[in-house]
């Protein structure tokens, strides 16, 4: 399982094709994104890149990764999107139309029997 953070740099190097690069987009080092792909890839037990002469190839898996956080980094803008237009949070009491039943166990005695 990778941070959010560990895959924003991943996408980052993905999306700018070197370290680099992908370092200059994110305002950090170029030393610091290599340490932390390196963790990655022994977090993930394995390569998200070939290295041929001084170039970073995506892996099958990388590209694999790469798609599925495109869908859910696409997912979470949407819902980010359409809880925008929620009206702001309000104080007071909460009423419910029906209490759902896997409430009761965590909650005993917040609805009468």
């Amino acid at each position: 399982m990778l941070t959010l953070r560990q895959i924003e740099i991943f996408r980052a190097i993905m999306i700018a094709k070197t370290v680099s690069a992908a370092a200059q987009m994110l305002g950090t080092s170029q030393p610091g994104l290599s340490r932390m792909l390196g963790h990655m890839e022994d977090k993930l037990h394995f390569r998200l890149f070939d290295r041929t002469r001084g170039r970073l190839v995506p892996t099958h898996e990388a590209r694999v990764l790469f798609r599925k956080s495109s869908m859910s980094i696409r997912a979470s803008k949407t819902s980010t999107m359409s809880s925008s237009g929620w009206p702001r949070a309000r104080t007071g009491p909460f009423a419910s139309a029906r209490r759902p039943r896997s409430a009761i166990p965590w909650c005993p005695g917040c609805w009468p029997g």
